[in-house]
Order: C-alpha cells, then structure tokens, then sequence
C-alpha cells in the first residue's frame, strides 16, 4: 500500500469510529496541478473537473487567517470510503502532464496537490453544536529537471522540455526558500509560487 491508501484507510477507520457516537462528517477531494509550460508563468490545472467545467483559477488568501490560501473556483468533490478516494486520484493522474525523455518513459512535468478538505459537526453537553474543520495536503513533487543532460525522446518536444525544467525547477527553488526561511522565523517568499502560498499553512503553526 503506498501513502494514500495508507490514509485513506486510516481517515475513514477514525470516522467509522466516530460516527458511533453519533458525529457526522464531510469530506471532499480536490486535485491540482501546478504546471508551466513556458518556464515562467504558472498554470494551474483543476484534475477532476470536466471539460465544461473548467474555469481560470486563481490563488487568494483567506479573508479569515492571515498565512492560509486557497484556490478559488477549484472543484471538490465528495468522499465516502477510501475505494473512492484512490478512484479519484486515479481519475486525476490520467491528466496529468507526462513526457517521456531519455530518463524516463513518463516524466513528470508538473507538481500536484491532492487536498481533502474534513468537516466534522457534533453536539457538546450543552446541545450547542460543534463544527471542526481540517486540511490533508498530499504532495507530489516532480524531480528537479537537468537542462543539459536530459533530452526528450521526440526531438519535437525538445524546446518544450527545457522550458518545462526550467518551470519545474524554479517552483522547486521557491519552495526549498521558503521552507529555509521558515526555520530562520520569517515567512518571505511565499508569494513567489502558487505552490508556496498553497502550502502556507502546511509549513508551519500547528500543521503536521
């Protein structure tokens, strides 16, 4: 079982406990791409919606926490068990930027975020209700590309390919700042990627 098996069984193994005492729960998926096929401009990609459902996304902060960001128009959709999940991940990767080069025959050409989105309402001992929110961010993050020492297998693709490492490295440069400077207690950078501002909240606080 790899990662997201993992906790997708373990999510719904917490619910099914939870549920017995009489809590509900929601749970949605959303699948993101973050890929740029010029070496410079960032495209964000929503994986799981359908043609006539596509619309520009974008990046804002959230108007009620100061370092939290979302991406606004991106499409959630529900989760009932972890069969689903995986399913819809799956759905997900099939469009997914993928070209084959002289190290690998599907190379990846973008980073992605598979984000669950928690909600959890109960009732306290004074019959008021409780709702609980909570984020699950799995990451994959494509290789740091080497622009002279790879090539693409179609030479057609060739130009496309370097412009892709280029796009991929510098999101991987971005992030690798930020999280330096983190760790120094200051929170610059972060604005610099979608990735970044995506991953704001994951970076540091109370996350985990």
């Amino acid at each position: 079982e790899g990662i997201v098996q993992r906790a997708a069984t373990r999510i719904f193994e917490y619910i099914r406990d939870r549920s017995a005492g009489g809590e509900v729960f929601l749970v949605e998926a959303s699948f993101l791409e973050v890929y740029s096929g010029d070496g410079g401009r960032e495209q964000l990609i929503d994986l799981l919606a359908q043609a006539q459902e596509e619309r520009k996304l974008e990046v804002k902060q959230d108007p009620g926490k100061r370092h939290s960001f979302g991406c606004e128009g991106l499409k959630r959709v529900p989760i009932q068990s972890p069969d689903e999940m995986c399913a819809v991940l799956s759905s997900g990767q099939k469009r997914c930027h993928f070209l084959e080069t002289s190290k690998n025959c599907n190379s990846s050409c973008s980073h992605c975020l598979f984000i669950l989105n928690i909600e959890s309402m109960r009732e306290d001992a004074s019959g008021q209700k409780v709702i609980q929110r909570g984020k699950l961010m799995l990451v994959d993050l494509a290789g740091s590309e080497s622009i002279k020492r790879v090539r693409a297998v179609n030479d057609s693709n060739e130009e496309l390919r370097k412009k892709q490492a280029i796009g991929i490295n510098r999101v991987l440069t971005s992030l690798g700042t930020v999280v330096t400077n983190l760790n120094a207690g200051h929170t610059s950078g972060i604005r610099d990627s979608a990735l970044t501002m995506l991953l704001c909240d994951c970076l540091g606080g109370n996350a985990r």
